[in-house]
């Protein structure tokens, strides 16, 4: 076993077992001095959470989905807002503010409204979201209705990206995405109403 030394004129020995080289690459620490500001102010944080319902399954989506069922997702939503509770009760989640969040799926408008509701203010209420936040979350143009939007709007969402994909019938049934013309239409006139700025995403 040989001995070396650190830029810091610190020894330590360098033929350690390989559980340990991680810990030896990284030592000895640097200090430097931090001041009031740096320790107690609050730092900015996003958060993600994952709605993994849709209503309709589609080909063409390599995420974490399962068909809507009432009673699995009433199970998995009280479980969430356990889960969102048990964070925001945790000292380093209490050291930040939440500035920014992205709601997405699946498909979370395949929520109900009430559901969206419930789910949005327990959230709001246990963490410390700034005012203005940019909260966005995912829709498809069937999942969305005006009753839904205004929830969306009234609980602090401030974008909602609909999952349009393409125009094109006969694309659309390939991947599983079938909806009528007279769906999407409505969908967009949900998203335009006041207080929404209309975004795309294909």
């Amino acid at each position: 076993m040989s001995i070396t030394t650190t830029t810091t004129s610190m020894p330590f020995w360098k033929e350690y077992p390989e559980r340990d080289s991680e810990w030896v690459r990284q030592y000895p620490t640097k200090h430097v001095p931090v001041n009031e500001e740096e320790v107690f102010t609050r730092k900015p944080m996003g958060v993600y959470v994952h709605i993994p319902f849709c209503n309709r399954l589609c080909f063409s989506c390599p995420y974490i989905k399962h068909q809507t069922d009432r009673d699995l997702t009433r199970t998995y939503l009280d479980a969430l807002k356990t889960e969102i509770t048990n964070y925001a009760e945790r000292p380093y989640i209490q050291d930040h503010v939440i500035t920014l969040g992205y709601i997405g799926g699946g498909t979370p408008t395949a929520l109900t409204a009430p559901q969206l509701d419930d789910l949005l203010g327990h959230m709001f209420s246990s963490f410390d979201v700034e005012e203005g936040a940019d909260f966005s979350i995912e829709t498809t143009p069937v999942d969305i209705s005006e009753r839904k939007a205004t929830v969306l709007l009234e609980r602090g969402i401030r974008r909602i990206s609909l999952g349009v994909q393409t125009f094109v019938p006969e694309e659309l049934k390939n991947i599983g995405r079938p909806w009528p013309t007279c769906t999407r239409n409505t969908s967009t006139s949900c998203k335009a109403s006041p207080g929404w700025n209309a975004h795309r995403s294909r």
